[in-house]
């Protein structure tokens, strides 16, 4: 039975779904963001539980290949047994676009057991450029969080009213009573979104005081859950026991392409000393031996990669921790590349999307392409692997 909560708290489901084709990479590394939605949730006293489909369906039941049917009500089996027990009053749902399948999965599931009492918010980087496509794709949904999700969700549990909630999309319907809280609910009206009110409040990642920095709930993870002995899982290294960390938002370029400028539209660093200690923490009290840096451009702050680094030597985390970073050729700071490798980092992702000039420029990448053979030979002049990710298909495009 659910233990009952003191009024004005709420029972939350959080759920990363099914990653399709992107399978590995998915369930090689816990989902950051929705775990820092979860620490912000019950930091304000809400009951809390996680799902990650992916660690489920590749970590626990060992899937290799496509899954069959069987392996799928599996993991479906978990979903229905945490809202029976739980049963939720909000879900909510990370989701990126390859996630889309398995997000009309849960929600057909998710409706058909808990019925209009339960919402179903959605957040994640599909949700906020496409608001209007996913409501009408996924008619279980109820709520679009739009950008960075922490203290949208937390006032949405608390119970204030939608229609005061920056960054806010939904689906009204009828109000039950005991729901009313959460908005007036008027079937079949979408609220036009205004993108001037995505949400952007940085203190939910970091603060001057770090007593009231929310870190993501790494303890509702399985961490056994993430590691395969022999996969390449991480840009084709194997960690015993990896994990993600974000210390940075923003960047400071303007790719068309890219959906960072929707999420995080001003930069923020966190301090180099903030970065040892999560460092620290997820060593020695996790057994972290492998991390991947989500920063979008990890060492474009030279001063604090320097600090860093230095500090990742001198107190000896290099040697217990080996970790990869996103960088871009045109900032890169080749001259800081040999201590970088010092201090554990053992391979960079560029973003150099194609190789003729032309494209590059209809992509607004602002580079020179021959800056990315040279950052690939300084890479590799250091022990430091590089990958990249390319774009094929760019409108204007004629040739591979």
């Amino acid at each position: 039975m659910t233990p009952a909560l003191k009024l004005g708290l709420m029972r939350i489901l959080l759920i990363n779904p099914l990653s399709g084709h992107f399978k590995f990479d998915a369930m090689s590394m816990p989902p950051l963001g929705i775990l820092v939605v979860a620490a912000k949730l019950r930091e304000e006293g809400h009951d809390v539980v996680f799902l990650d489909r992916n660690a489920i369906l590749y970590g626990s039941l060992k899937c290799v290949g496509e899954p069959t049917p069987l392996l799928l009500s599996q993991v479906d089996r978990h979903v229905r047994q945490a809202m029976r027990q739980h049963q939720p009053q909000i879900v909510g749902i990370t989701m990126m676009t390859c996630q889309m399948r398995d997000v009309r999965r849960i929600s057909v599931l998710i409706r058909k057991m808990a019925g209009a009492d339960t919402r179903i918010v959605l957040g994640g980087y599909h949700p906020t450029c496409e608001p209007s496509t996913v409501f009408r794709d996924i008619p279980e949904v109820d709520v679009i969080i739009r950008g960075q999700g922490e203290w949208a969700m937390a006032e949405l549990a608390a119970g204030k009213p939608l229609l005061q909630i920056a960054g806010v999309s939904f689906r009204q319907r009828v109000a039950q009573p005991r729901i009313a809280r959460l908005g007036d609910w008027v079937t079949g009206r979408i609220r036009p979104f205004d993108p001037s009110e995505i949400r952007h409040n940085l203190d939910s990642f970091w603060s001057k005081d770090r007593n009231l920095t929310v870190m993501p709930a790494r303890d509702l993870i399985a961490t056994d859950y993430y590691q395969r002995e022999g996969d390449a899982i991480i840009n084709y290294y194997y960690f015993h026991r990896p994990a993600s960390i974000v210390t940075a938002q923003g960047c400071p370029k303007r790719c068309s392409f890219c959906a960072s400028k929707l999420m995080e539209s001003k930069l923020f660093f966190s301090p180099a000393q903030q970065m040892i200690e999560e460092v620290s923490h997820l060593v020695y009290d996790g057994g972290v031996t492998g991390l991947f840096f989500y920063d979008i451009n990890f060492p474009v702050h030279r001063k604090r990669t320097e600090a860093f680094t230095t500090a990742m030597v001198e107190m000896g985390l290099a040697d217990k921790v080996k970790w990869l970073a996103c960088a871009s050729a045109d900032n890169l700071p080749y001259d800081l590349l040999p201590q970088m490798r010092r201090a554990g980092c053992v391979g960079l992702l560029f973003g150099f999307e194609s190789a003729s000039q032309r494209i590059l420029d209809i992509l607004n990448k602002d580079i020179d392409v021959n800056l990315h053979q040279k950052a690939v030979d300084a890479c590799k002049a250091n022990d430091i692997r590089p990958q990249s990710a390319f774009i094929v298909g760019v409108p204007g495009e004629t040739e591979c």
